[in-house]
């Protein structure tokens, strides 16, 4: 995995970070958040440097500072041709110069320019965020801190994939991890507050009366995740912003209100009962392995015992190839059942890198089992390239498969993982190691109105 941090252009050779701070404030279903990173540059030479950060594609960067060579440089937004010309005729000249942009839709890049040797770089990069509801009504504040080389076919430029893409895995770098690190998270509205808990961290959860101050009691390389358990999940939240008296401009000035709701809906769980076809699609890719695959086969076998009489399915095995369990989807009886959860019990990351794209293909091509509907669940740990292709393809589809996805683990692409629901006007959920996963796979059920298709 490639740790968010400060690299030499043209190069994987990682620039030490000497500190991290994160301090974030989260009221009702709103996240901001401000981190401070340090760099030293210890080399003999000036370096042209890259920093490389994972983001939520929910968040936004607003705000971005830097310091070098005490220096300061603050970003202003241009047209990415002009703003990249910008940023070459200033470091032809020798001068300290910075040029940011989305590389992809969950992740951001900055080329800060000359970092002459012996001099720090200090990052400040503030975002600000709309948060998922899990659903048992609990807000889900993730911080991503692990980027993953993204799988590419062979010959790809792209500077995220791996240096030996047909192995799925590639070699792995890190940044330098801080001997400073310290996050900060203050929940305001602590009387309405149940409960406060990580799947992924040992905290410290101070409650003030009125706010809610958490900080981690563990350092590990993972995502960050938060959740906030609300006293009533369903009662409507109201969050007055006061205008800016010094305001730059009307917007700044005039005061904002905002209305949250969570809203619970009496719907009708016939559909369950509905015959359809359900098609599970595993991404056993290299970058699986581990935990990550447990997870997946976890989840794939909850899927397997929660299908209907009466449904047709199937399972798919994705990496540089794919394979199908069976020739065609089959009925779901107690005899396929047991080779599936068979199957399932000793899934491995063995396929190599991770296509997406022509498993999915292979599926729209052919129409849905004895006519019925069907809807595909995409389980996978989102280190491709291509992930514009693999949503195109999805809504070019959505007219005859409604499709769900599940993001794996830490570093999982919010981008694919969400783009592939909302094209396929199906639901996205995320999975961390320690989540507890029935919840999530009974929601999942509660939207399946006309059958499944399962990639995992």
């Amino acid at each position: 995995m490639l740790l968010e941090g400060l690299f030499i252009c043209g190069q994987n050779e990682a620039i030490p970070l000497k500190s991290l701070s994160v301090q974030a404030f989260l009221q009702g279903y709103v996240v901001g958040f401000r981190s401070t990173l340090t760099y030293e540059n210890n080399t003999s030479n000036p370096l042209e440097v890259l920093f490389r950060t994972p983001v939520d594609d929910s968040y936004a960067v607003v705000g971005l500072e830097a310091c070098i060579d005490g220096r300061k440089i603050r970003a202003e937004v241009q047209e990415k041709g002009k703003a990249r010309q910008m940023y070459q005729e200033a470091i032809s000249r020798g001068r300290t110069a910075a040029f940011g942009e989305e590389k992809e839709g969950d992740i951001f890049s900055l080329v800060l320019g000359n970092l002459p040797q012996g001099e720090k770089a200090v990052l400040q990069l503030t975002m600000v965020g709309e948060l998922a509801v899990e659903p048992d009504g609990a807000v889900r504040f993730v911080l991503p801190t692990v980027l993953k080389p993204r799988y590419a076919p062979p010959g790809s430029t792209n500077p995220l994939a791996p240096e030996n893409p047909t192995s799925g895995s590639g070699p792995v770098y890190h940044a330098t991890g801080p001997p400073e690190y310290k996050f900060d998270l203050v929940i305001n509205g602590a009387p309405g507050i149940e409960d406060v808990t990580s799947p992924s961290h040992e905290i410290h959860v101070e409650n003030s009366g009125q706010n809610i101050n958490v900080s981690l009691a563990e350092d590990k390389q993972t995502d960050i995740v938060i959740l906030v358990q609300p006293k009533e999940a369903h009662k409507p939240l109201v969050i007055v912003e006061p205008g800016l008296s010094n305001g730059e401009n009307d917007f700044q000035k005039n005061t904002v209100i905002m209305v949250s709701f969570f809203p619970k809906f009496k719907g009708d769980t016939s559909c369950l009962q509905a015959a359809c076809e359900f098609v599970f699609v595993i991404d056993r890719s290299g970058s699986m392995a581990g935990s990550y695959i447990k997870d997946a086969a976890q989840t794939l076998l909850l899927f397997l015992k929660s299908i209907p009489e009466g449904c047709y399915f199937n399972v798919i095995g994705f990496g540089s190839s794919y394979k199908l369990l069976f020739p065609e989807s089959v009925a779901y009886n107690q005899e396929n059942l047991e080779i599936a959860v068979k199957h399932a019990e000793n899934l491995q990351a063995d396929l190599g890198g991770t296509e997406l794209f022509d498993p999915l293909k292979n599926i729209f091509s052919h129409a849905p089992m004895k006519g019925l509907p069907r809807q595909i669940f995409v389980l996978t740990d989102g280190s491709i390239t291509n992930t514009e292709s693999v949503i195109k393809l999805v809504a070019k589809n959505s007219n005859k498969s409604r499709c769900f996805s599940f993001g794996i683990g830490s570093g999982a692409s919010s981008t694919l993982v969400k783009g592939i629901a909302e094209a396929g006007k199906g639901a996205a959920e995320f999975i961390t190691s320690g989540e507890r996963m029935q919840a999530k796979v009974k929601l999942v059920n509660q939207q399946n109105v006309k059958g499944l298709t399962f990639l995992f």
